[in-house]
Parts: C-alpha cells; structure tokens; sequence
C-alpha cells in the first residue's frame, strides 16, 4: 500500500501463517509517521476591545502547550494589539497544532479640556470639552446642560466630580475631572452713620465677606482698596464696594447721605482758621484768628482715631505730623463750648 509516490508499504498482509507475513515482505519505506490529533479551538470572543481579555479553550488532546507557556486546556489572554495565539496538543504519539487570531480594537482614554479653569464661582458656568472618542456621555447629569456630547456646560453649585465614558463602537474607557467651585463673595457694607455733616466729620464705610475690596467712585475716600476707608463726600453718594475671593466677586452699593450742619456750635471768627500749607509734608502751620480760653486742637485719622493733641495758647500754632502716614486727616479745634473741624492733607 502506497503512501504516497514515493512511500508506502509492502509485503503478504493475508498470509495467516505466524509470524504474519512470512510468506512475504513486511517493510515500509518513508519517514517516521506521527499522526494527527483532531484539535479544536475556540474563544469566548475574537474581537475585543483594549484592556479587555478572551478566554481559549482547546479540546482533543491531553496535554497542550500554548504560545503564552501555559499547559492547560484552558488560557485567559489579555492582548493591547491584535496577535495570534498557537496550541499545540498531543493524544499519544498523536501531535496536532492550531492558531486563533484575537483582533484588538484600540480605544484610547477619552480626554477633557476645559475653556479655561476648573475652578468656577457660584452662579457661573464653564464648558467641559472631550476627545478621542466617537461618542460621550457625561455624569451625574443634573449640573450639565446635556448628559451627551463632545461639549457640555457645567454649573455646579459644590465642588463636583464628572465622570465621561467615551465610546468606539462597542468599546468604552472613562475619565474623571472634578470642579471646584468658589463662593462668590457677598460683601456686606456697616456704616458708623449714613447721615453726616461734612464740616464735622466723615463716614466709615466697612466691608466683609471677601479677602479684598475695591471702593468707587474715589472722590471723598480715603483710599479706594481696603475693607474700611472713610467717606467724607460734599453731597450724597453711591459708594460701590467690589469684593474678590479667588476669581469670584461680588458688587454692593452703599448711599452716604449729606446733610446740613445742626446742633454744632461753631467757632465764630472774623476770618477763618488757616491751615498752611495744605496739602503738606506735614510741617502745618494753624492760624486762629481769635484765641478763646481752654481751646485745644487734635488730630484724628479717618477712622477716628486720635493721632495728635495739643493746647492753643497763641494764635499761630505750628504742628508737626510728618511721623503720620500720607492720608487726610481730621483737624478739630475747641474751646469746650464750640468746635471747628477742618481737612488735613499730608502727602507732598
């Protein structure tokens, strides 16, 4: 019987004689002859996606040695590329290999950008920008403008956490980014009085709420940033206070009202006191025209705070307030039965 061409056996096979053959040639001529076990080969799936795995199960032999150095019937695969898996089984002396392909579709993580920071202040919103996907889907929705899509608009009132999946066909990967939000500053203004004469005095305006402020309009403050500045407008005003935490701010107006001047006995002179130079460096000379018994005269910064006191004992009266910071301050003059009050500018 021939193998092939060139191979095959020969000899009397139906001789019944022992030992058999005997009447004729028993011998083959060819190779060795292994022969084949029928293996088979399956998958749980051949097509997975990125960071997925498939399970291979061969069957038709009793050992098995697969492509990853394992030895049972069973392996599970984790490839990042598409690659081709071999096995080969034996049954006896019956040796038999087999190949699986496992196709690998690559999704990378989607990304997310935003339009400018993930910090955002109460009442704000900001756009939440993805890529490297087909499709997307945003979580929790109740702070987005749409659960879906490359772009949403995100309006939390806390501090949130968004999760994005980003899909490639039947392939998923997810991305987290949190954003912080900021309370917007409410500043809130106290006046020491809203009602002010001012030829005697001025008006603090105090703010809290925020880390810094801003005054305006700066005509009669005594400075235009800080959380108190004192007012001393000619007619009433609408101050407004802008108050800043981080990014966030928050604007209060504020009404100083300007009154006339009652129950305030002023000094009565012929002339006018002087204050000379004013503005200065500080070096001031005051002049008072009539000199009354027991005057004294002090000098109180614009929170009222009293920075400098003397006793008048002639008409010209020479103060020295060059150790005081640059500001306007506030000059009164009294006898204990009548009082004067005038604006002290030092900074040349």
């Amino acid at each position: 019987q021939m193998l092939d061409s060139m191979h095959g056996w020969a000899g009397n096979f139906s001789d019944a004689t022992l030992p058999r053959g005997l009447g004729g040639m028993n011998t083959y001529m060819g190779p060795k002859i292994t022969l084949a076990c029928p293996v088979n080969v399956t998958a749980t799936k051949t097509n997975i996606c990125l960071n997925d795995s498939a399970t291979l199960t061969a069957v038709g032999g009793t050992t098995y040695t697969w492509s990853t150095s394992a030895s049972t019937s069973t392996v599970t695969v984790h490839p990042t590329t598409t690659s081709v898996y071999t096995v080969t089984a034996m049954l006896g002396t019956c040796v038999n290999t087999q190949t699986i392909n496992i196709t690998v579709t690559q999704v990378p993580n989607p990304t997310v950008t935003v339009s400018n920071t993930n910090t955002v202040c109460t009442g704000s919103q900001i756009a939440l920008t993805a890529g490297g996907a087909t499709t997307y889907s945003w979580t929790p929705s109740t702070s987005l403008s749409s659960n879906a899509g490359a772009t949403v608009y995100a309006h939390p009132t806390t501090t949130t956490t968004y999760t994005l999946i980003g899909t490639v066909g039947t392939c998923k990967s997810a991305q987290t980014l949190t954003v912080t939000v900021n309370p917007t500053p409410g500043p809130t203004v106290t006046v020491n009085t809203a009602t002010f004469c001012p030829t005697v005095t001025s008006v603090n305006l105090t703010a809290n709420g925020a880390t810094t402020y801003s005054w305006t309009p700066s005509t009669g403050l005594s400075a235009t940033t800080g959380s108190t500045v004192a007012a001393s407008p000619t007619a009433t005003t609408v101050y407004m206070v802008t108050g800043t935490t981080g990014s966030c701010l928050s604007t209060k107006p504020t009404t100083v009202t300007v009154s006339a001047c009652t129950g305030i006995n002023q000094v009565t002179n012929a002339t006018k006191i002087s204050i000379y130079p004013n503005p200065s460096t500080g070096l001031v000379t005051i002049t008072i025209p009539t000199l009354n018994e027991g005057t004294v005269m002090y000098v109180t910064d614009m929170i009222g705070k009293e920075v400098y006191k003397t006793s008048v004992t002639n008409n010209s009266t020479n103060l020295d307030l060059t150790g005081l910071q640059k500001g306007m301050y506030m000059l009164t003059i009294s006898n204990g039965k009548s009082t004067q009050v005038e604006k002290i500018i030092i900074g040349q």
